[in-house]
């Protein structure tokens, strides 16, 4: 009897029996992951014999609640549980998420798919479960309520059997899932697959909490922690078409090093040093952070943390010799993580005592050591520098590999205009059109007459953003508004003072350098 089936003929006394007797037979997987799936964090168990996998779930709240189940879609909401006080969402979607996303990545990995089993435990009373038993069982899950929940199961956590290698295998992998139920795999409401569902909505840019030293003392050094799915992020940036593209060939070439070593064949040794080109503004600082989280997602980081390093500032010190101690400080803060050197052509200086000719062979001894996989280096800054910086130290050249040079390209006018509307959207505001009309043509008269050295690209967005702001703020409040919608409503006469100024000091930029007006 396989253990979908043992599964099933459990109740309320004996299922926490069967639980620890799997874990004690050697052909079988079980374990208690953290974070199955992103509703499944805690009190979850899973169990895998051959091709069978049952994942059994505990939905904790007050014993002895009286529960009515619903599974179905109320306003494309989860679908919920209701007590008289409370609601939480289904566990039995949460159950069905699991299912999915599992499936949906072994399916991209190319492994066979496994029977998938739910089991969901509950120590509070459904009301309604006779008229769910018929959804719960063309969902292949089992519902066990009024259950004494225990706190602690015995699990065997053996990697070695072939249940281990395919959760492994999952586990590494699941940032493949999309958390979305398709047709295939939806709910039911009377028999019916409900065909829309809402994706869960996640925090991209919550940070993931790692220990790293502190900087100390350090002059010039950021230390930033990586965040969590920074595959949605990089694909939300606007522009950056062909950076996108490569940091997914990246992920990807990582995924298939990942599938040779559950597999038992060697990985391939792949160099994570790289070099960002590109103006300011142009997102390469934003890139830098979410390429370590994507390297730490990937398995290729221990840790995913970035160490902002601008220039020469952090280097070179006021005494002969404080240059070792700082690379060497430097490079410790670093490991597990990405050093991102900023303007890193400001340590080859003009005077051949240059102190911070010193600096550059350290990192590239740095680079060249095979026993330090768990750091990725970039430089970046002007592309013309960076290359002549390249040009005159062959052998810091042949530390990045051509297809480790990324090229940030300056953002046009429409890439401009979108960056401004993400900064409306992100407040809540509104705006009207004759408005965006007039800040459309704003940024592509400044793009037009930009110095590409000093324009700014995304920086200059936020600046004239920052202006539109305080100048509606001020304009509400002379015009006493006081209701949210007009509060959050961007006008034309917010938009012309900042033209107006701008306007201005061209006038006063062109008198000054002797040109007529």
């Amino acid at each position: 009897m396989n253990i979908i089936e043992r599964f099933k003929n459990v109740n309320s006394q004996t299922v926490w029996d069967l639980m620890d007797q799997l874990s004690m037979e050697d052909d079988i997987f079980s374990v208690r992951p953290y974070q199955l799936t992103p509703l499944l964090e805690d009190d979850t168990y899973v169990y895998i014999h051959d091709m069978n996998m049952v994942i059994v779930y505990i939905d904790r709240h007050i014993q002895g609640q009286s529960v009515l189940a619903d599974e179905e879609l109320f306003n494309n909401e989860s679908p919920l549980y209701f007590t008289e006080r409370e609601h939480w969402i289904s566990p039995i979607y949460k159950l069905q998420l699991a299912n999915h996303g599992i499936r949906q990545v072994l399916r991209k990995l190319g492994m066979k798919e496994p029977s998938i089993y739910g089991v969901c435990l509950t120590n509070v009373s459904i009301i309604n479960k006779a008229d769910m038993l018929e959804i719960w069982n063309w969902l292949d899950v089992t519902m066990i309520d009024e259950v004494h929940v225990k706190n602690d199961l015995k699990v065997s956590e053996n990697y070695d059997t072939f249940g281990g290698s395919l959760f492994k295998s999952y586990m590494s992998h699941r940032y493949f899932a999309s958390w979305k139920l398709d047709a295939k795999y939806d709910h039911v409401v009377e028999n019916a697959p409900i065909t829309q569902m809402k994706e869960l909505e996640v925090n991209e840019q919550e940070e993931i909490n790692i220990n790293v030293p502190d900087a100390g003392n350090l002059k010039g050094v950021q230390i930033i922690k990586p965040v969590r799915n920074p595959s949605q992020s990089i694909e939300r940036l606007i522009g950056l078409e062909n950076i996108k593209r490569r940091l997914s060939e990246l992920k990807i070439f990582t995924q298939y090093n990942n599938l040779l070593c559950s597999l038992g064949a060697k990985p391939h040794h792949i160099s994570l040093h790289s070099v960002f080109y590109g103006n300011p503004g142009t997102g390469k600082s934003t890139v830098g952070r979410l390429f370590a989280s994507l390297l730490l997602e990937a398995g290729m980081l221990s840790k995913g943390h970035v160490v902002f390093v601008n220039g020469r500032q952090a280097f070179v010190g006021r005494l002969f010799g404080d240059e070792e101690s700082a690379v060497e400080s430097i490079i410790s803060l670093a490991e597990g993580g990405v050093l991102f050197i900023d303007e890193a052509y400001t340590l080859n200086g003009n005077h051949s005592d240059d102190p911070g000719k010193l600096v550059l062979p350290m990192l590239m001894q740095v680079m060249a050591d095979e026993r330090r996989r768990d750091l990725a280096i970039i430089i970046a800054g002007y592309e013309k520098p960076l290359q002549n910086l390249l040009a005159l130290n062959p052998g810091l050249d042949s530390r990045f590999a051509q297809t480790n040079r990324y090229h940030f390209p300056d953002y046009i006018p429409q890439e401009l205009f979108q960056i401004a509307m993400e900064r409306i959207n992100e407040y809540g505001y509104t705006i009207t059109e004759e408005a965006k009309e007039k800040l459309m043509t704003m940024i592509t008269d400044d793009y037009k007459h930009r110095d590409p050295d000093t324009f700014g690209n995304g920086r200059y967005v936020m600046n004239c953003m920052e202006d539109i702001f305080f100048h509606h703020g001020n304009r509400c409040m002379k015009e006493n508004i006081d209701n949210l919608e007009g509060l959050h409503n961007i006008e034309l006469s917010d938009i012309l003072p900042v033209q107006q100024k701008k306007e201005s000091l061209m006038i006063k930029t062109k008198r000054e350098i002797g040109f007529r007006t």
